[in-house]
């Protein structure tokens, strides 16, 4: 959907020398689509000139495809965690105590804790919010010990270690690449 403040910002742009395709490449990779993009410039070549122009951040549509991806995965992964610990936990609980259990307890509690984590920072994700940036670097970051002290129990626990650490550092490198269009308060629609 176009805005007067999109209109207002390609006008200004243009006005500093910016070029089109820099204008669209920009507003491309903060979520605006292509068809929203060439209206604003139709809007814009008719309109009279904005004397200012706030930053296309301020009013961007939506978060890019690539966070709206993760964040879905993000919350798919963390539903399966919560009820996969929930699952394990009910088991644990219903099979009596002993030290073993004990420890599959506070696993399972550990699990259920980080799975509560991911599905509330997908939100948090998808609204590209600030806090949800940090929460997700505090979490994958205590994910990635927890794989680092489980492996070399098995070869296969230990692979499955290497790939989650994987993906959180590429993950982590992702959002920290583009920090900045992380707000710290609700985007006005």
């Amino acid at each position: 959907m176009v805005t007067q403040q999109l209109v207002e910002y390609i006008q200004h742009e243009l006005q500093q020398g910016t070029s089109s395709e820099q204008i669209k490449a920009g507003l491309e990779s903060i979520g605006w689509s292509t068809a929203d993009i060439e209206e604003a410039y139709r809007t814009a070549s008719t309109a009279p000139v904005a004397p200012t122009a706030p930053s296309p951040l301020a009013f961007s549509a939506k978060a890019p495809i690539v966070v709206r991806v993760i964040s879905l995965l993000m919350f798919i992964g963390g539903a399966f965690t919560l009820l996969g610990s929930g699952v394990l936990l009910f088991a644990t609980f219903a099979g009596g105590f002993n030290k073993t259990i004990s420890l599959l307890v506070v696993l399972s509690a550990i699990t259920l804790v980080k799975g509560i984590g991911y599905l509330v920072i997908s939100f948090g994700i998808r609204r590209m919010r600030r806090w949800a940036l940090y929460a997700f670097t505090s979490l994958a970051g205590l994910s990635m010990i927890g794989d680092i002290m489980s492996m070399g129990s098995s070869q296969r626990e230990t692979i499955n270690a290497s790939v989650d650490i994987g993906i959180n550092i590429l993950l982590l490198i992702y959002f920290w690449s583009i920090a900045k269009k992380f707000t710290k308060k609700a985007k006005e629609e």
